[in-house]
């Protein structure tokens, strides 16, 4: 069986590059998260820039990085015709700009890959200024910058990391939304996580 079709919203204005990933065998997934439960171009979230692999899994991973969450947000797993949406609220940086993860997994925990081990796929990106009394200063974004300082820090804690291994076509050029800034080279890079 093939991957599922996307249903896009003509019209919608959206500019994301939204694909269906072949994650693993028979197994799909999109290569953004979403808004709410709906895979549709306009609903959109963040593109997909890491997936830790080995022995992860969505606990051990935000036990190595932050405690703070932020708001949840979809993911969509299908293996042949059945389909699993999944939400997570993620893990944060505390300060001005704070670094925001959300992790995803099949079984809500880890999904399993015979080349891969036990792996979680992440989104990234900054919010900043993120409860400030003026609320237009509140922006959002960045996920390539954020990606590349989840890499950082698990370069420093000891961790194998491959950058820009897996082409996942999620690329932005970098555009504003509203007080969002797209900004994605497209490739997702790669933790492993012992």
């Amino acid at each position: 069986m093939g991957a599922p079709e996307i249903k896009m919203q003509v019209g919608s204005g959206a500019r994301h590059n939204l694909k269906v990933i072949d994650f693993e065998e028979s197994v799909y997934v999109y290569n953004y998260d979403f808004h709410s439960r709906e895979a549709a171009a306009f609903n959109v979230d963040w593109p997909v820039t890491i997936v830790f692999v080995g022995n992860a899994s969505v606990s051990k991973v935000k036990a190595l990085y932050w405690a703070d969450h932020g708001e949840k947000k979809s993911f969509n797993f299908r293996d042949g015709d059945l389909s699993e949406w999944l939400e997570d609220e993620g893990t944060k940086s505390k300060g001005i700009t704070a670094c925001h993860m959300r992790l995803y997994a099949a079984n809500g925990d880890y999904s399993q890959n015979v080349k891969l081990g036990k792996c979680v796929i992440g989104t990234t990106h900054y919010d900043k200024c993120e409860g400030w009394p003026w609320p237009w200063r509140h922006q959002v974004g960045w996920s390539e910058d954020a990606g590349r300082e989840v890499l950082r820090i698990a370069k420093k804690k000891g961790y194998r990391t491959v950058e820009k291994m897996w082409n996942w076509n999620n690329y932005e050029e970098g555009y504003w939304e509203g007080n969002r800034w797209y900004q994605c080279d497209g490739w997702v890079s790669v933790i492993e996580i012992p």
